[in-house]
Formats: C-alpha cells, sequence, structure tokens
C-alpha cells in the first residue's frame, strides 16, 4: 500500500513538476508519507521498505534542484528521512554513486551534504580519499556552487573533529593551506573555522604560511600574512601562546606591508 501510494504521487509531481504552487504541495505530501514511513518502518517487509526508499530517492533527486525554497527544504527533510531508513550498505551504495559522478552537478553536492548532516564523514572518506581536495577544487572553481561546496566542507570538517578521528586534522585542515589552492573568502572562512576548533591548527597554519615566504611578492604574500595574523589573534582569544608558532620573519615582513590592514 505505502509503495502504491509514492507511485501515484511521484507520478502526480512528474507530470505537474513546472507547476510550482502543485509541487509544493507534494512534496509535503511525500514529506508526510516518508515521516509515516519511518513510523511503521519496523513493521514492513524488507523488499516493500527497500521499493519504498527507491521511490522517495527518484523523487528526492528530481526535486532537490527546484526553483523554491519551501519545495527543497521539504525535499532535503524527505531525503534526511531515506538516510535515517537506509542499511549500511544502501547508504554505501548511494555515496559511491554520488562520488562518481561530476562536482559540477549540484544534486550531487546536495545530497551529499544530506549524507554528511546524518552519517558524518566516514563514508564519503572511505569512497574517496580525496574528497576534501575535490570539495576545495569544486569551490573556488564554480561561484554557483561555492556556497553549499562550503557547507559540506564545513559539516565533514566539524563532523570529523566531533568523532575525534585520530587524522581529522590531516584529512580537513592541511588541504586549506596548500599553496597551489586560489584565495577566495569562502576558503578563508573555512581556514578561520578550523582554526577556532583546536590550537593545533594555529601552528599548522602558521608553518604552512611562512613556508618560502621571502620568495613571494605581491598579493600572494599579503594573503599568507593575512591568514598568519589571524592565527595569531585566534590564538590570542584561546589564551595561546603566539611565540610558541609564529615566527619573528612573519612579523617582520607584516610590519613592512604596503597594506594598512596587514601592518596594524
Amino acid at each position: 500500500m505505502a509503495s502504491l501510494a509514492f507511485s501515484r504521487v511521484l507520478l502526480i509531481i512528474f507530470r505537474a513538476k513546472c507547476d510550482s504552487s502543485f509541487a509544493l504541495l507534494n512534496s509535503r505530501c511525500v514529506l508526510l508519507l516518508a515521516n509515516r514511513l519511518s513510523a511503521v518502518s519496523k513493521d514492513l517487509p524488507g523488499s516493500n521498505l527497500t521499493r519504498a526508499l527507491k521511490l522517495l530517492e527518484e523523487y528526492c533527486w528530481t526535486m532537490i534542484g527546484h526553483g523554491v525554497d519551501s519545495v527543497r527544504h521539504n525535499v532535503r527533510n524527505t531525503l534526511a528521512k531515506i538516510i535515517e531508513l537506509s542499511s549500511p550498505e544502501q547508504l554505501a551504495s548511494l555515496t559511491d554513486s554520488l562520488m562518481a559522478m561530476d562536482w559540477g552537478d549540484k544534486r550531487k553536492i546536495l545530497v551529499l551534504l544530506a549524507v554528511a548532516r546524518t552519517a558524518g564523514d566516514g563514508l564519503i572518506v572511505k569512497s574517496n580519499p580525496s574528497a576534501a581536495r575535490e570539495i576545495l577544487a569544486a569551490m573556488l572553481a564554480d561561484p554557483t556552487t561555492s556556497g553549499v561546496c562550503y557547507d559540506l566542507y564545513e559539516t565533514l570538517m566539524k563532523s570529523s573533529f566531533k568523532s575525534k578521528k585520530p587524522d581529522w586534522s590531516g584529512c580537513w585542515v592541511r588541504p586549506l593551506f596548500e599553496s597551489d589552492l586560489r584565495e577566495s573568502d569562502d576558503l578563508n572562512r573555512l581556514r578561520k573555522a578550523a582554526m577556532g576548533m583546536d590550537q593545533s591548527v594555529l601552528a599548522m597554519a602558521t608553518a604552512a604560511c611562512e613556508t618560502n615566504m621571502d620568495g613571494l611578492v605581491g598579493t600572494e604574500r599579503e594573503s599568507r600574512l593575512r591568514i598568519a595574523l589571524l592565527a595569531l589573534r585566534i590564538g590570542k582569544v584561546k589564551a595561546a601562546d603566539g611565540k610558541a608558532y609564529l615566527q619573528t620573519n612573519c612579523i617582520r615582513l607584516a610590519m613592512a606591508s604596503y597594506s594598512d590592514e596587514v601592518r596594524v
């Protein structure tokens, strides 16, 4: 009965997906069905639950990029129910399929974000150990997806930190300070978030910024100086000893900077 209800609702949506008001009504209906499915899932045969989840997944994949905020909100909540009800094998299969897609498809990033919020970073890193660098590359390459890439990266980084993964900083923090990255406001916001999470990141940040500093000129040097001095300010707030990780050379270069902001 549940599968039949899902099928009928989805058929209506696919026939009228250009009608925003109709799509909103149906997104609410599908969310209600998903909540009901969650309530009775333990009493359903496994094959029926799998079929129902597949129909929900198909619906979410079709509508997650809808132009109406309320529809997207309902779809995200439905997607969270799918992830909650999926078996570890189903979730791993979904993650592998997503990671194989092109980063230019915004739906991939939105669904990965839903996975990250529910299941943390484990499945994504297992599927692709280079996920951090790929997300950063996507964030810096396309302004239309940079915001959701930022959300995905921050969610994964914080999840790894909270779960006390032993290599959380190597996996999610070190890539933020690699020298080949193009500077952007989103990248610097991620760096600031990372430095505020753990004092060990301050030393990592300044060490990365000070590498070959004398050989740099212009905006690249100024960018690195700003990061190093941001680490110093955050360290001061956290009562960390700046002398322990900030070299005198960095301060000397900052005092000689052409930028009033950096000198001050």
